[in-house]
């Protein structure tokens, strides 16, 4: 398998969730949020809730690699109001993006078309609430997937050196 087969795949879970309405991809810099007209995703703000993948890094042994990242999800949330309504709408709102995050990563763990696909577990979520030109809440996973990508120096488009 290749890495972009593995963010394909949880962009299409991701987009898959009946109640995901945007997917991003990138450095936490390029996470879309409203009034950024030169950033929006086809020429329109994000819709919430937002999945966000945000790579780490890749490591390699002999037969597979592990793809490490951050999976974000968000909703917009409001600062207005009484504040004990507030503060139980924005638990609310937590618990469910925390609900899509495991949905995520559950489909991907019973992904019949590629079995050898796996979340590792245990796995890391942390709630957050957070302020860009609006206020969201959610929840972001710390995920690492394994995946098959064995060494092979036969496909190796190299030419041998001169000795």
């Amino acid at each position: 398998m290749k890495y972009k087969e593995i963010v394909d795949l949880i962009k299409d879970i991701s987009e898959g969730h009946v109640l995901v309405e945007t997917f991003g991809y990138g450095s936490i810099s390029d996470i879309n949020t409203p009034n950024e007209s030169d950033t929006l995703i086809n020429n329109r703000e994000p819709l919430y809730p937002y999945v966000f993948l945000n790579p780490v890094s890749i490591s390699q042994n002999e037969r597979t690699a592990t793809f490490s990242a951050n999976l974000i999800v968000m909703t917009q949330t409001y600062d207005e109001g009484y504040v004990d309504y507030v503060r139980d709408e924005e638990l609310k709102m937590q618990s469910e993006m925390i609900d899509i995050l495991i949905d995520i990563i559950s489909n991907i763990n019973m992904n019949l078309t590629n079995p050898q696909v796996e979340f590792i577990t245990p796995f890391t979520i942390t709630p957050f609430k957070e302020k860009f030109s609006d206020s969201v809440v959610g929840g972001t996973a710390n995920i690492s997937i394994t995946y098959p990508s064995p060494l092979d120096d036969c496909k190796t488009p190299i030419n041998p050196p001169s000795l």
